[in-house]
């Protein structure tokens, strides 16, 4: 049987961020953290399931040297999927 019910999920780690401008391209690691959480069910074929959820994604403020770069810290998130199970 799939999972069914409300779902939370979180994580953290290290985004690899990547700027270009014209010929010059700079890349630097920043720090990334994400917050969702949905529903999961299931249609009438008992295989067949569906997600859905939101949330928030963080990234921190990218520190690049050559390339000046203004990013929204704070992006929405919206998950949707579907799935089968065998």
């Amino acid at each position: 049987e799939p999972f069914r019910g409300i779902w939370i999920q979180a994580g953290v780690g290290p985004q690899l961020y990547v700027v270009n401008s014209g010929s010059v391209t700079e890349s630097t690691y920043t720090f990334a953290g994400l917050i969702t959480g949905g529903w999961r069910g299931r249609f009438e074929a008992p295989a067949l399931n569906v997600g859905i959820g939101a949330g928030c994604m963080y990234i921190s403020t990218p520190h690049t040297k050559i390339i000046s770069s203004l990013i929204s810290n704070f992006q929405p998130t919206i998950l949707f999927d579907l799935g089968w199970n065998f």
